[in-house]
């Protein structure tokens, strides 16, 4: 299962995502490896920065500016939200000439993957469904859906300065 949904929100909506993760005042956070909490070995890492706002039960009292995209998701697609896992904003910098970053999957329970792109840019996300590799390219607005048990890895900007995506980790009922 695979969906990608261009223009999830409106574009007033879009720009104000915007300009709120890239205003001098929001907080993001350095990370050694934007795939994993700790660096696993050396030259397979990617510098970037991320904001956790959601990770369990621990919220940031910030995740509420973030919930458009997966709501309307979810209301189009006539579903409900059992459980928010994870929600996490990425930002991936012009910093890498690797192909992509490290292969992963984030939970080892079922579960769906969201990515929702704040800004156009390059640095596709690559998603393995056995033999098949899907490749999304970041686009303002898209929304883009697939089952949390696909490896998938995110890539670098080579053209682009960033690429800020925001990751939903979910489940439905």
């Amino acid at each position: 299962m695979i969906e990608t949904i261009d223009n999830i929100i409106p574009k007033s909506h879009q720009d104000q995502l915007l300009n709120t993760v890239t205003d001098l005042a929001f907080d993001w956070h350095y990370m050694e490896d934007v795939t994993y909490v700790e660096a696993t070995e050396r030259g397979q890492n990617t510098p970037g920065f991320a904001n956790l706002l959601v990770n369990g039960t621990q919220r940031s009292g910030k995740e509420s500016l973030f919930m458009a995209p997966l709501n309307e998701y979810l209301y189009r697609t006539n579903q409900k939200l059992a459980a928010l896992h994870r929600m996490r904003l990425g930002c991936l910098l012009n910093n890498s000439d690797l192909e992509h970053n490290n292969k992963h999957v984030d939970y080892n329970f079922p579960h769906k993957v969201a990515l929702y792109y704040l800004n156009t840019s390059d640095g596709d996300t690559l998603v393995w469904d056995d033999d098949i590799v899907t490749k999304v390219t970041p686009q303002k607005g898209r929304f883009f859906v697939f089952d949390g048990s696909m490896p998938h890895a995110s890539s670098c900007p080579k053209e682009h300065s960033t690429r800020i995506v925001l990751t939903y980790n979910f489940t439905t009922q």
